[in-house]
């Protein structure tokens, strides 16, 4: 368990983010969407939800690829009131089977909805090849097969599971009182104490793979390209965030330019490196005719494969500007302040991270971009959505 206190007392609000570890990677194929479920029974059974809804404030909870994440940001003069309603839900919990039962149909209906949405699922349907049985691959939401299993004895289960005081990384950033420091330390500390261990093995792409599948409901392909690429904790991280940037970052990335400009093989084309606990993936997805497939795979591997030879100084130093005046003027609330901290203090670093990770960016040179740029030597996943 870490606590973490952040004081602005030039704001008039107060946010907490609490993240408990686990996440997605709880569940299995047996049972995945017990999370999602869990979240909209919990909420809806307690009465935090509709407490900050007539106090103004702003309450969620999210199911993460690594955590549970709680949130509740409120004005100073209210959040020690709706903090009462937190305790409740934290240390005496209800959960209504009503609620249950009405709202796992409502999850199977949405889950049934989203497949017949075959755009909305290329990306869950590229996690489930390149992560095989590790839980980043699951849905979110689950499927239907796994929530119909679901019995309301496991969402019990699943919070004297998860919401242990040794899995928690809390930060709470604002104009808060001392009091409200001494109510969080005395009833957080009263969650019980059931560590669950998460490791990484099988968060790595075992074998080269590619794998194509028909649905006649699109016009045009989907392509994904993954490679394994480096948890958070990992020292090239921060630079692979950079190479995503400089790629496959908008509009005016090398993959735009050779994919979309001057070849005319796609109408979008873009990257992302999701920060994980284990093995992630840098990820390049397209939207082309499903004939320029092989070609534009060919042309990400070229790119892929020398543009930390022809990247300059002015080129890194622009995509660096660019990276730090998004994170920072985003990092001005006391909301995204207090996420960022629990975020890597629940990746596995000390609170306050933050600072060090926006100075390690600040640092990185052409070399570190050439040693993080091996990721392209890993083993990688190609998957498309065609029509016949």
């Amino acid at each position: 368990m870490k606590f973490s206190f952040i004081k602005r007392d030039t704001t008039e609000t107060v946010s907490l983010t609490a993240f408990f570890k686990g996440g997605k990677l709880y569940e299995n194929k047996q049972n995945n969407g017990i999370g999602e479920l869990f979240s909209r029974v919990w909420s809806k059974s307690n009465e935090l939800f509709e407490k900050s809804e007539y106090y103004g404030a702003y309450f969620n909870i999210h199911v993460g690829c690594d955590a549970f994440e709680i949130t509740l940001n409120a004005l100073k003069e209210h959040f020690d009131i709706l903090l009462d309603y937190l305790k409740a839900m934290l240390i005496e919990p209800e959960f209504n089977e009503e609620i249950f039962e009405r709202e796992k149909l409502l999850l199977l209906n949405e889950i049934i909805a989203l497949k017949d949405m075959p755009s909305a699922t290329a990306t869950e349907k590229f996690l489930s090849v390149t992560y095989g049985d590790f839980p980043y691959g699951l849905s979110t939401n689950g499927e239907k097969e796994s929530v119909e299993k679901i019995e309301f004895s496991q969402i019990i289960q699943y919070f004297k599971d998860n919401f242990s005081r040794d899995n928690l990384f809390l930060t709470l950033t604002g104009n808060y009182s001392p009091e409200t420091i001494n109510f969080i330390e005395k009833y957080f500390f009263e969650l019980p104490d059931n560590n669950i261990a998460y490791n990484g093995k099988g968060s790595e792409i075992k074998e080269n793979l590619i794998k194509t599948e028909v649905d006649n409901r699109i016009k045009q392909a989907k392509l994904y390209i993954g490679y394994e690429a480096p948890s958070a904790a990992d020292e090239d991280y921060t630079a692979v965030k950079i190479i995503t940037d400089y790629l496959g970052g908008g509009m005016s990335s090398k993959y735009f330019d050779l994919i979309r400009k001057e070849n005319g093989f796609a109408y979008s084309v873009g990257a992302y490196y999701p920060s994980r606990c284990f093995k992630s993936r840098f990820i390049v997805h397209i939207g082309l005719d499903k004939s320029n497939i092989n070609s534009a795979i060919e042309i990400i591997k070229d790119i892929n494969g020398k543009f930390y030879n022809e990247i300059t100084v002015t080129e890194l130093e622009a995509v660096k500007k660019y990276i730090l005046g998004k994170i920072l003027s985003e990092t001005q609330t006391n909301s995204k302040i207090s996420w960022y901290n629990s975020f890597f203090m629940n990746l596995g670093f000390e609170e306050n991270h933050f600072d060090k990770y926006i100075s390690k960016l600040e640092k990185i040179n052409i070399s570190d971009i050439k040693k993080a740029a091996n990721i392209f030597n890993n083993k990688m996943t190609i998957y498309s959505m065609i029509h016949e």
